[in-house]
């Protein structure tokens, strides 16, 4: 079997996080709302800025957080750009969160798939943290293909 290598691009199709996670960037001011008070993490919607360490390239996200531990997110890298994932506290204000990619080739055929973990932490409307992305191609090997940093803000029904 052939092994496949993924590049940034290909895995950061959306990418966060993770890191879970980042806030747009060139929005303007984007209307806040606060984060749920009930919630013991970090429970909302986020516009999120992704920057990487590897490329030195900055994208916008939108992550989100529902109260049992759910997550998602997308993000402006690729139009198909999607995630989706879980969170968990771990301690005040802070978070760990990983989502799950599918990869595709241009084709549409599946090709494996990327974990993007994202450590994080909150405080008032804003969201802040680090990411590592791991992809795993069908029948290889795992590698970390980026890491970096994100930051936002709560995002207003």
């Amino acid at each position: 079997m052939n092994e496949r290598k993924f590049g940034r691009r290909e895995v950061m199709t959306g990418a966060a996080a993770a890191g879970a996670v980042a806030l747009l960037s060139g929005l303007g001011s984007a209307t806040v709302a606060q984060a749920s008070d009930t919630s013991d993490g970090p429970a909302g919607a986020y516009l999120i800025r992704i920057h990487s360490a590897i490329t030195d390239e900055t994208n916008g996200g939108v992550v989100g957080f529902a109260d049992g531990g759910v997550a998602v997110g997308s993000d402006s890298s690729s139009p198909t750009s999607r995630y989706q994932g879980a969170w968990q506290r771990t301690g005040a204000n802070a978070f760990k969160a990983r989502f799950l990619e599918w990869q595709f080739d241009g084709k549409g055929a599946n090709v494996g798939y990327a974990f993007i973990d994202a450590h994080g932490t909150t405080k008032g409307n804003s969201v802040s943290g680090t990411y590592t992305v791991r992809a795993f191609s069908e029948g290889g090997p795992s590698q970390e293909v980026d890491h970096g940093t994100f930051a936002g803000e709560t995002l207003a029904p």
